[in-house]
């Protein structure tokens, strides 16, 4: 034979390595766009759109590593749109080792948030308690300490969520989680008009975060409790740094009867009267201004 022959026979051979070679980084780019794709819709917010992409992708990838990433997305995806039964479908399907390879703290974590939505107390309570003992430190520790202070809320277990949120306040360093367990604490002193509470919450609030976003709520609830306990001078003080303009008309309306009401305690009709007339989203400031006239 020529050698032309065997140098033809060669590169033959050759380009079918090349081809077996790169064929499968072929393939696995080609499913890596799939799921990044799916991935990008759902980030975007495009859940239908993303549904359909990660059903597409786990219907032709049956056997890929990505597959249980893809079914949590489609769980989480169903949350965001109110889904929530089906969402905890998928969930119990990944928690139970249908698919695997997603951590399991985090698995636990959508678990709550999904079943809490459901308004299932109890078995989100239980999921709580796997991830708080299991895994110290998850990144889903005190969101899911969050959660389960909620639930003893909802529950009515006053004590339970009081000590949950004082936890929180003291061990997380995450300040939109600290400022919810704030709000929730303060709400429920307010409720149970424990104004010492309330004036002892604030004042570590404002020392700790004094340009928190409670900011505003806490000067107003502190200054709530210096009126009821007859220091008005101090009443004075923090209804006026409470004031803010953002905050809305009701909100302020609320300072400017306080302040007012503070005025005329310590003797100072005038500025009294000048508060009452800012008051615009509700007739108390005209009986308030009637009556000191």
């Amino acid at each position: 034979m020529s050698k032309n022959y065997f140098t033809a026979k060669l590169r033959f051979i050759s380009v079918i390595i090349l081809l077996l070679l790169t064929y499968p980084a072929y393939a696995l780019n080609k499913e890596d766009d799939k799921f990044y794709q799916a991935v990008q819709l759902f980030l975007n917010a495009s859940y239908n759109d993303s549904l359909k992409a990660f059903g597409e992708f786990t219907k032709t990838y049956p056997q890929s590593l990505k597959v249980p990433q893809a079914r949590l997305y489609e769980a989480k995806a169903l949350y965001y749109q109110k889904q929530y039964y089906y969402a905890s479908v998928i969930i119990d399907g990944l928690l139970s080792g249908k698919y695997s390879s997603n951590s399991e703290d985090k698995l636990y974590y959508w678990a709550v948030r999904i079943n809490y939505a459901l308004k299932q107390y109890s078995v989100a309570s239980n999921y709580s308690s796997k991830l708080i003992h299991s895994y110290p430190k998850s990144d889903f520790f005190w969101p899911t300490y969050y959660i389960l202070a909620r639930i003893y809320l909802k529950q009515s277990k006053l004590s339970l969520a009081e000590k949950i949120m004082k936890k929180i306040i003291i061990g997380s360093s995450d300040k939109i989680i600290i400022n919810s367990a704030y709000d929730k604490l303060l709400n429920l002193y307010c409720m149970n008009k424990d104004y010492s509470q309330v004036m002892a919450l604030a004042s570590r609030y404002l020392k700790r975060l004094p340009q928190g976003r409670l900011r505003n709520r806490m000067y107003f609830y502190r200054a709530e409790g210096y009126y009821n306990n007859a220091n008005y001078s101090k009443a004075v003080a923090d209804y006026t740094d409470a004031l803010f303009p953002e905050a809305g008309q009701e909100f302020n309306d609320l300072i400017y009867e306080g302040r007012g009401l503070s005025f005329i305690a310590s003797g100072n009709l005038k500025k009294a009267k000048l508060d009452f007339s800012k008051i615009k989203s509700y007739r108390d400031g005209y009986f308030l201004m009637v009556y000191i006239i």
